[in-house]
């Protein structure tokens, strides 16, 4: 009797077990490991490289980041300044520092096209090795799914080439955050091919999705795990409201390191329909108030990456990455160290 209670009990326990794996979705980092490990030799060695070059515009954007902070500390300085033929020199200065950190972020964004053409090509064709062996229905799910992808990649070149004639850096930017966008979504969407074929759990499939209507409603899919005590208002995560006009400051303890995307600073509160003019997606907008200054930042990431790619997405020209190490404000290398441990 006692081993038939047994082995009911690990019957049992292996059907939980499977019902939570298919719960649990596969991340990005694993579906992305995954079609590596099942690519040629050849494509592997491609794909490397690419992973290379993607660091190398990632330390772009990072350059770009330390000179927007140096920018918001640059204006921070001049609304104490009351001579006008100093906060003049400063505001000379704080062009230069700007015009700077917008060619290093539309660098940045050409080298991500280049790699996101190139990843999107090596996949298309790996694609192909699953069609002789698959049924026709999966054929053609892979081939309306392949169209979408197609249509993303299409739409993003014919922005990239207007880019390439623009001669403003600022709307070169503009440009090529469109054109980053629907790259990013053309990828997700042979990630859902990938899905289909290598029997991915409907989980990951859902997810997959979730991670697409992000980027077209421009909102952030954070990644920061909350904990269990959150309340759910208007839409918006809230734990503490103080309305301070018509702007909400939310402050809340968070454990460990987290990262955001700082979107504004000012001595005085911004209204909402002022921060909705700088970042109009219907999503929360974090404020905490450091040395007397109101800052706004948007989003919650477990890592710097992942901050660093809704930063890119959401096309606010001098936004930038803040992280936090159990709420207390720190410095990016700082953050980036404790990642790593």
């Amino acid at each position: 009797m006692k081993g038939r209670v047994f082995i009911l009990s690990l019957f049992v326990l292996f059907i939980v077990n499977c019902l939570n794996a298919q719960k649990r979705y596969l991340s990005e980092h694993e579906r992305t490991t995954i079609i590596y490990n099942q690519l040629s030799a050849k494509s592997k060695n491609i794909v490397k490289k690419l992973v290379d070059d993607e660091e190398s515009a990632n330390k772009l954007m990072d350059i770009a980041d330390k000179y927007y902070q140096e920018l918001a500390e640059y204006r921070i300085e001049a609304q104490k300044i009351e001579k006008k033929n100093k906060r003049y020199k400063l505001y000379k200065k704080m062009e230069k520092v700007e015009s700077a950190a917008l060619q290093y972020r539309v660098e940045a964004l050409d080298n991500f096209h280049g790699v996101a053409v190139r990843k999107y090509q090596l996949f298309k064709e790996d694609i192909q090795k699953f069609h002789k062996q698959s049924s026709s229905a999966k054929i053609d799910s892979s081939k309306s799914l392949e169209k979408l992808a197609h249509d993303a990649f299409a739409d993003a070149e014919v922005k990239v080439q207007i880019a390439y004639h623009t001669v403003n850096h600022g709307e070169q930017f503009d440009i090529y955050t469109r054109a980053y966008v629907l790259e990013q979504i053309g990828l997700l969407y042979q990630h859902k091919i990938y899905a289909m074929f290598l029997a991915w759990n409907m989980a990951t499939s859902k997810q997959i999705d979730k991670e697409i209507e992000s980027l077209l409603k421009n909102e952030p899919l954070n990644t920061y795990s909350e904990d269990k005590n959150q309340q759910i208002v208007k839409d918006s995560i809230v734990y503490k409201e103080v309305l301070i006009h018509d702007t909400i400051i939310i402050e809340k303890e968070n454990s460990g390191i987290i990262y955001r995307v700082q979107i504004a600073a000012s001595k005085v509160p911004v209204s909402m329909k002022e921060l909705q003019k700088i970042y109009p997606a219907n999503s929360p907008i974090h404020t905490s108030i450091e040395n007397g200054w109101y800052k706004y930042s948007v989003g919650l990431f477990n890592t710097y990456r992942e901050a660093q790619k809704f930063k890119i997405n959401i096309g606010v020209k001098d936004a930038f990455v803040v992280a936090y190490i159990n709420n207390n404000r720190v410095d990016i290398s700082e953050a980036l160290k404790e990642e790593k441990q």
